[in-house]
């Protein structure tokens, strides 16, 4: 793919918000009770396919450990590993201490500044990394309601709703967060292969309760490091 230069048509950045209600009896007001739609040019989700295909050229195996948004994986094979490793330690007599993290607003809370950080960080061709850097930093969104429409501005954080190539970018974001915790060391393992964190959300297992209240602090220092002031860890029950 040739890019000769990093620049895109402003059309191609625009996206109009639709908010949605979730419950029509509920409180119109409430941010909370309002699923947005992102509506963008037909021409703007092609080119991100083809984009997209550049990811070839990324060699990282972090992502060993992603269900969620990934060609030819389900959640369903998350489970089924979770499961796997769970069968195994107690086979082998011992405990495994699991703990389900849910990431709050984790699309929304993507730190443009860090994620250009790891774009730079990837073997992809260099004039992809500068289109990428330029996209997002010069989205323009604008809110429809009903027959309003608000005025432009500039979206500074999150990734594009809808977008063919946010998933891979949020992938890309958080890589840093699933390598902290396989360098801890102290998860579980089976032979020579960390099996201590999976993803879509996050599920941490480790073989004590001490080793995995240390995986947790890791996570927590990771999405500190990221930026993420408004991305919170909620512990699932």
């Amino acid at each position: 793919m040739c890019l000769c230069h990093s620049y895109i048509p402003p059309d191609l950045t625009q996206t109009t918000l639709v908010p949605l209600l979730k419950n029509k009896s509920g409180d119109v007001t409430d941010t909370n009770n309002n699923r947005a739609i992102a509506l963008s040019s037909c021409l703007s989700k092609l080119f991100e396919f083809l984009i997209l295909t550049c990811k070839s050229h990324d060699t990282c195996h972090d992502d060993d450990y992603q269900f969620g948004y990934k060609k030819n994986h389900f959640t369903s094979l998350g489970f089924a590993t979770l499961k796997h490793v769970v069968d195994y330690y107690r086979f082998h007599g011992s405990y495994v201490f699991v703990c389900f993290l849910d990431l709050s607003k984790a699309f929304d809370s993507v730190d443009h500044t860090c994620l250009f950080k790891e774009l730079v960080k990837l073997k992809l061709p260099d004039n992809v990394v500068k289109l990428l850097i330029n996209w997002y930093s010069n989205q323009l969104m604008n809110v429809r309601w009903k027959q309003i429409q608000s005025d432009n501005f500039y979206m500074k954080n999150g990734t594009r709703q809808g977008s063919a190539l946010s998933p891979y970018l949020f992938t890309v974001y958080m890589r840093c967060v699933t390598k902290d915790v396989i360098q801890a060391g102290i998860g579980c393992h089976i032979g020579n292969k960390p099996v201590c964190i999976l993803l879509d959300d996050i599920v941490i297992l480790a073989p004590s309760w001490c080793a995995q209240q240390c995986l947790l602090n890791v996570c927590a220092d990771s999405i500190t490091k990221l930026g993420c002031r408004s991305m919170c860890l909620n512990q699932l029950p």
